[in-house]
Order: C-alpha cells, then structure tokens, then sequence
C-alpha cells in the first residue's frame, strides 16, 4: 500500500507478508509528537531514519510516542 494519509499530518507506505504488516515508510508533513499504532497482535520494533534509531516512548497497546521531523522518512520494523 503506498501514499495513505494518516491523522495529523503524514503520508504512509505498508508492507504486508502473509498478513502481517511488515514495515512502514512514514514521511511526516508537519514537525511534531506522533502516537504510533502497531496492526493487531503485533508490536513496533524500531523506528528509524538515515540518521539511525528514533527514541520512542512505548505504550499500552502496541502503541508508541516518536518526535518526528517534517519532510524526513522514517522506516518503521514489526514483529
């Protein structure tokens, strides 16, 4: 799936693989604190962009906090 738009100012890419969600390209519109949210029954493993890591504040749910930089791409990695 690519170019979805999702709440609050960014535009998406998914990879699936046997009905799992496998990746995700993020590339922000805005500068700001984003709520991530992993597919059901799996969880966020890494956020990152050409500069490395993001450090992420993991919550209940498979959800997790990243401050994310307007036009930069972010690949997200789940398990």
């Amino acid at each position: 799936v690519k170019g979805l738009r999702a709440r609050g100012g960014v535009e998406l890419d998914l990879a699936w693989k046997d009905g799992h969600a496998v990746s995700a390209i993020l590339e922000p519109s805005v500068n700001g604190l984003f709520r991530l949210r992993a597919p059901s029954g799996q969880k966020i493993l890494r956020v990152g962009s050409d500069q490395g890591a993001i450090p992420g504040k993991m919550q209940d749910g498979g959800m997790a906090d990243f401050r994310l930089a307007k036009g930069v791409k972010y690949r997200v990695s789940f398990a």
